[in-house]
Parts: C-alpha cells; sequence; structure tokens
C-alpha cells in the first residue's frame, strides 16, 4: 500500500508545477494545482480519489471516502521547491466536508529519505476548520519547515479519510514560500 501511495503522489507532481518564473523570482509560489491537469498523465493507473463528482473550479478535484482513504497529493523534495530553504510554507486549499461525521485530515509531511520517523507530521483536522458544512471553503495554514531539514528530505501533501460515510473533496491547492509569516 505504501509503494502505492508514493506512486500516486509522485504522479500528482504531473498536475502540480512550480509557478511562474515572475511568480518563482518573487519568492511566492512553490506549487499550485486545479487537478485538471492530472487525468490523461497518469496512464493506466488507478487514480479512484480523482474525480469529477464536485469541483470548486473546473471539472475535477480530489475526493476521499470509505475505500478511497488516501487522495492524490503532492510530493517533492525540498531542494526542488525553491531556489532557497523554505522555513515556512502557507498551504491555501478548497475544501468541501458534507457534515462533522466525516474524520478526514489535510496531511503535511516532512522525511528524510529512508527515515522511519517523519521530521513533521501535521494532519490538519478539516472538521474542526472549516465554519460551515456542505459548502467550498478556503482553508489556510503556515507550516513551520524543520530546521534538521536537508534538501532532500520530501515534502508531502495529501488528503486522508479516517472516517464516516460522506466523501470529502479538495481542490485548488498553492503551496507558497511563507518564511514572513507568523
Amino acid at each position: 500500500m505504501k509503494k502505492w501511495m508514493e506512486l500516486l503522489l509522485a504522479a500528482a507532481l504531473v498536475g502540480c508545477g512550480r509557478g511562474s518564473d515572475s511568480a518563482e523570482a518573487a519568492g511566492s509560489v512553490l506549487a499550485a494545482s486545479d487537478f485538471e491537469a492530472v487525468e490523461g498523465w497518469m496512464g493506466d493507473l488507478a487514480t479512484p480519489s480523482l474525480t469529477k463528482e464536485k469541483a470548486h473550479s473546473g471539472t475535477h478535484s480530489v475526493a476521499v471516502r470509505p475505500g478511497v482513504d488516501y487522495g492524490i497529493g503532492y510530493s517533492n523534495a525540498l531542494g526542488k521547491m525553491s531556489v532557497s530553504r523554505p522555513e515556512k510554507v502557507k498551504l491555501t486549499a478548497w475544501v468541501f466536508v458534507p457534515s462533522a461525521q466525516v474524520s478526514t485530515n489535510l496531511v503535511v509531511e516532512v522525511r528524510d529519505p529512508g527515515a522511519a520517523q517523519a521530521l513533521l507530521w501535521q494532519g490538519i483536522d478539516l472538521k474542526k476548520e472549516v465554519k460551515k458544512f456542505n459548502e467550498w471553503q478556503q482553508l489556510e495554514k503556515v507550516i513551520t519547515i524543520p530546521n534538521t531539514a536537508k534538501p532532500d528530505a520530501i515534502f508531502k501533501m495529501y488528503l486522508w479519510h479516517a472516517g464516516g460515510e460522506q466523501p470529502v473533496y479538495l481542490d485548488d491547492v498553492t503551496l507558497t514560500a511563507a518564511n514572513d509569516e507568523k
């Protein structure tokens, strides 16, 4: 299962590219995806979390539900995300949480290659973050990158379904350098 999840995260990189040269020069956008560009680039790889059921923008989003515990996300070495080491990363995303009866986290993880334990694992509990259920809402979180993270440390972001019967959706994800954020 772990290899399959890593393959999905790696394949999601196709849809999560770096920002434009001007945005990169300004030091802001590290990656962004609306999940529109993922379909078709993953070949025969099954992507059960990519859906057209509901989207904040465009036609695609990521959904987790019973039987689809992990959504495609983002995975990249810190040293490839930015020309300088990010101290903090601001995660902005649109989420659709149908009710308080679902348990879903937006996970951010930083891990040294081959390490058994993550340098950082933060599960953002979506039912605690949203103000209203059953509508799209923007989520913003600033993640502090551990000082011990080296350029080859892997930054991952993905949706994790931990319980409940209804689907939870993720769309329009942006990661920006946020070294000045608190």
